[in-house]
């Protein structure tokens, strides 16, 4: 699987003022990605509270296609 077959995993954010404070996929798309590394991905961005996140080791087309769509998500729950 590439990173490019990745490029759209739904991930919402949730943005309490001014933390972030949720992160969820909501068709739960990438626990067909790697059910593994789903956990961390999802508690990364609320420990970083950004989408600059470690990137989980043997998932790495999984972490960057995550850390991509989070990004958006952020910027989408802060313009909400």
């Amino acid at each position: 699987m590439t990173a490019n077959e990745l490029d759209a995993v739904p991930i919402r954010a949730s943005c309490g003022s001014p933390r972030l404070s949720d992160v969820s996929e909501p068709h739960r798309s990438l626990r067909l990605h790697n059910t593994q590394a789903l956990p961390i991905l999802k508690s990364e961005p609320l420990r970083a509270q950004s989408a600059r996140i470690n990137l989980v080791s043997a998932a790495t087309d999984t972490s960057d296609a995550f850390a991509q769509s989070l990004q958006s998500a952020i910027l989408k729950a802060k313009r909400a």
